[in-house]
């Protein structure tokens, strides 16, 4: 009986708590469980470096080992992405559309250069040019005014030396529009450039009167002199972009021999004397 009654005693005793110690203790445990799951959460989200601190020198070798790898393979693979760039643009520069002069141009009759009268006398021409690579647009060729060099000299620049061959005026210089031969890869092709008289070149003074270039009345009428000339090939690739390629030709009258005497008429051979090229 007595065992009983203590039983009951305490479940009254249990029965008769307030409700605010009930709380108390829920409000403990929850409390109590917060913690716990914060502090598993810290330990959870370690640092690189705390990880590298607590992580042994045998793994640490081993991850620095694993990072040279990857850098290693990194700088292999853009290595190799950089080399087929480059060969996919040597590729194209090198296969790309272009025209060249092909052979000398033909002189298709002589010339008669008058120092005396400062005159020059250029027969019909003929220029031949070819293309290689890919499809071309469009191009044409142009004989330039020739240049006569005397062998003495005049203390005049302007008549002393040729002209540059190309220049940036000649290379911004823009093409005749729907003008010139489409070209299949391997075509030559020739054109005929008219016969033509040209004059010496010449000064302008204030007024812009033209006068003949000082120099020439210092030579002799048979003086002696040679003869330089331009020749220009103008093409578009289909790309639309325009090219300009030009040779410079000195007359020749024989092996070794580029000289003749003003006041006659002569023949020879056109031989190639420099050359260049641009893109605009």
């Amino acid at each position: 009986m007595e065992y009983n009654d203590a039983k009951d005693g305490k479940q009254k005793a249990s029965g008769d708590l307030p409700p605010t110690a009930a709380k108390t203790q829920a409000t403990k445990k929850q409390s109590k469980t917060a913690s716990s799951a914060k502090k598993s959460t810290k330990q959870k989200k370690w640092s690189l470096w705390r990880h590298w601190k607590s992580a042994s020198r045998a793994r640490q070798a081993k991850w620095i080992l694993e990072g040279f790898g990857v850098i290693i393979a990194a700088a292999i693979l853009g290595i190799y992405i950089v080399g087929i760039i480059q060969n996919e643009w040597h590729f194209r520069f090198e296969h790309r559309g272009r025209v060249v002069l092909s052979r000398p141009p033909e002189l298709l009759g002589p010339i008669e250069c008058d120092v005396e009268k400062a005159t020059l006398h250029m027969p019909k021409i003929r220029s031949w040019f070819k293309a290689s690579g890919s499809q071309i647009k469009s191009a044409y060729a142009i004989d330039w005014p020739a240049t006569i060099v005397p062998d003495e000299k005049t203390g005049n620049p302007r008549i002393d030396t040729p002209f540059p061959l190309t220049t940036d005026s000649l290379c911004q210089m823009p093409h005749i529009p729907n003008y010139g031969f489409p070209m299949n890869p391997g075509e030559e092709l020739a054109t005929d450039e008219s016969a033509s008289d040209q004059g010496f070149p010449v000064d302008f003074d204030a007024s812009g009167k033209a006068t003949l270039s000082s120099g020439w009345n210092r030579l002799a009428k048979d003086a002696s002199v040679q003869l330089y000339i331009p020749v220009c090939v103008f093409y578009t690739e289909e790309n639309s972009r325009n090219h300009t390629a030009c040779n410079f030709y000195r007359l020749s009258l024989g092996p070794d021999i580029f000289s003749f005497q003003s006041g006659r008429s002569v023949s020879g051979k056109l031989l190639l004397y420099a050359s260049g090229s641009c893109a605009n």
